[in-house]
């Protein structure tokens, strides 16, 4: 959801390749592997702090 990419971004676990002029994050395909990656993690119970 945008609520939990948002916290990782907080986190400093993501970063947008880059942001629109509208102010919207353009992740990457390695960005969002690295999200696949966290979410699984997440959900196997490994904390993320």
């Amino acid at each position: 959801s945008v609520h939990v990419v948002r916290d990782y971004m907080i986190r400093g676990l993501l970063h947008p390749a880059r942001r629109t002029e509208s102010g919207y994050n353009i992740f990457d395909d390695k960005t969002l592997g690295r999200l696949r990656f966290l979410r699984a993690a997440f959900e196997s119970g490994i904390g993320l702090d």
